[in-house]
């Protein structure tokens, strides 16, 4: 059985803690993509109720 140093911890902690903040970074991507994206869906919606409203 091999018996963890504190080194060993601590190694994994940091890297446990990069790993963290990439995910951080990524999500804050996606979610700014997102509301983009949302942004854009209802600006076309609204247009296209309006152009239905005119229509009929």
């Amino acid at each position: 059985m091999r018996l963890e140093t504190k080194a060993d911890i601590a190694e994994v902690k940091a890297s446990v803690e990069a790993l963290r903040q990439e995910t951080r970074a990524a999500i804050a991507t996606v979610k700014a993509d997102l509301l983009k994206w949302m942004l854009g869906a209802m600006i076309a919606q609204g247009g296209l109720v309006v152009t239905l409203v005119k229509l009929l």
